[in-house]
């Protein structure tokens, strides 16, 4: 998971439950190609308190982050939902896909894709999974497909992201969310590398 950054309450942000602690990843992610033209991410996610995967209260009121860095043209879905654990649903969201395009390291033959759920309904899981299914660039022609999912959080009454001066959560300057809590920005450039077949 890395190193956590515990106790930042960003300027503006409402109470929230991930105050003094985050969301992370429960494992590494992982990835496979489902089809000629598909690939398909696979992680975990968990509420995160002092290094170790926590529950979340039932009286949790926020959102969930969740960004993919991803070769130019790839195609990924409009929406997606947890396969078990936390009931989450995750819809895209311009502005976070905005701010981490301008704000987040990038690479010039890569782009970020940003989405949102709704104000969690939390109950007492501990974690949610999820398999987001991708379609690959045209053509594309590397053998191996490079993916970057990173996972953040942001108050309940929040829909449009602002990052502030600091993705990863360092500074204030406004920001209304902690943009990418996990992973750390260390380790931000270690990609899930996809074996693509033809």
């Amino acid at each position: 998971m890395g190193k956590r950054r515990l106790g930042l309450v960003a300027v503006g942000l409402a109470a929230v439950l991930f105050a003094g602690c985050g969301v992370a990843f429960k494992g590494a992610p992982t990835g496979e190609q489902t089809s000629k033209k598909k690939v398909t991410v696979s992680f975990t996610l968990c509420k995160e308190e002092g290094g170790v995967c926590d529950t979340w209260d039932d009286n949790d009121q926020d959102r969930l982050l969740v960004g993919f860095r991803v070769p130019k043209k790839t195609k990924p879905p409009q929406e997606f939902a947890s396969t078990s654990g936390l009931p989450i649903e995750l819809a895209r969201s311009a502005s976070y896909k905005s701010e981490l395009n301008q704000k987040a390291p990038k690479g010039k033959k890569f782009k970020w894709f940003g989405y949102i759920s709704g104000v969690l309904d939390l109950e007492a899981e501990d974690e949610a999974s999820f398999a987001v299914k991708m379609k690959l660039p045209r053509n594309f022609k590397p053998k191996r497909f490079k993916v970057r999912p990173v996972a953040g959080w942001t108050g309940g009454n929040t829909t449009e992201i602002d990052c502030g001066d600091d993705v990863f959560g360092e500074t204030g300057g406004g920001q209304n969310a902690f943009c990418i809590y996990d992973p750390s920005e260390s380790e931000i450039d270690d990609n899930l590398k996809i074996k693509i077949k033809r």
